[in-house]
């Protein structure tokens, strides 16, 4: 997450988000090989986080869905509804 510190305060400019292990691709240098539980992390608990996310930067926070392969992730659509509700790209 990278972090700009603005007159003693941490500003959040990215945050990754993953939303799933799963993949289907075998790659040697992958650092999540071993965590593959095939794990979807709820659309809910993503929106909360988005929406407290806009709370609290507006658009100005980036957003990095990922993980696994974002799109193995079973609402992948709804999640990214869910950026464009708050403009978040």
């Amino acid at each position: 997450m990278g972090m700009i510190i603005v007159h003693n305060y941490f500003a959040i400019k990215n945050i990754y988000i993953e939303v799933t292990d799963k993949c289907n691709m075998l790659c040697e240098y992958c650092y999540n090989q071993h965590r593959r539980k095939s794990i979807d992390i709820e659309v809910s608990y993503i929106q909360d986080l988005i929406f407290s996310l806009h709370n609290l930067a507006g658009n100005s926070v980036g957003i990095i869905l990922s993980g696994g392969e974002f799109f193995l992730h079973k609402k992948w659509r709804s999640i990214l509804d869910i950026c464009d509700k708050y403009d978040l790209y």
